[in-house]
């Protein structure tokens, strides 16, 4: 059986190959190895929280940027000032063509060919601006809940505009 100081001087020898073996070329790569992948990990969540932050500012800034604040009103001024006049216009060719069919009476027979030429034509001015102002309409009232928008309509101009039958 070894005597003690053979069993240190073993113990020893395997102590100066394990100091060795942290020392050696191999063990150095393989711990800057690992501590890169750490520092890739580390690095790679912090980009993506802050991408996701950044994002947010981002979308945030081009929301509340000046000219695109002036831009969304004067488009909702703009797009208002449209339905009001398709709805002018509406009513216009509706009461001309209420006027002209009162006037010509109920008897159809007695109509010129004109008339009834004419009251087509204010018939279709009517469904043409219709259609065109509930387009413009619907628009503004899509806008007008987009929450990019909405805070920079104004208080002069309506919320929506309701549609035409």
């Amino acid at each position: 059986m070894p005597s003690d100081d053979q069993w240190n001087d073993h113990e020893k020898k395997w102590e100066k190959r394990a100091y060795n073996a942290t020392k050696s070329p191999g063990a150095i790569a393989w711990t800057i190895f690992k501590i890169s992948m750490i520092l890739l990990a580390l690095g790679t969540a912090i980009g993506f929280f802050t991408g996701i932050i950044g994002t947010g500012t981002g979308v945030i800034k081009e929301v509340a940027n000046p000219k695109n604040i002036i831009y969304n009103y004067e488009q909702f001024k703009r797009d208002a000032a449209n339905v009001e006049v398709f709805n002018t216009n509406y009513e216009t060719n509706k009461n001309a063509y209420e006027m002209l069919k009162k006037d010509l009476g109920d008897d159809r027979s007695k109509w010129a060919r004109e008339d009834r030429a004419q009251l087509n034509t204010y018939q279709t001015a009517m469904v043409g601006n219709k259609a065109e102002r509930n387009r413009l309409a619907a628009e503004y009232n899509a806008k007008s809940k987009m929450l990019s928008r909405k805070f920079f309509k104004g208080d002069d101009l309506p919320y929506s505009f309701s549609m035409i039958p």
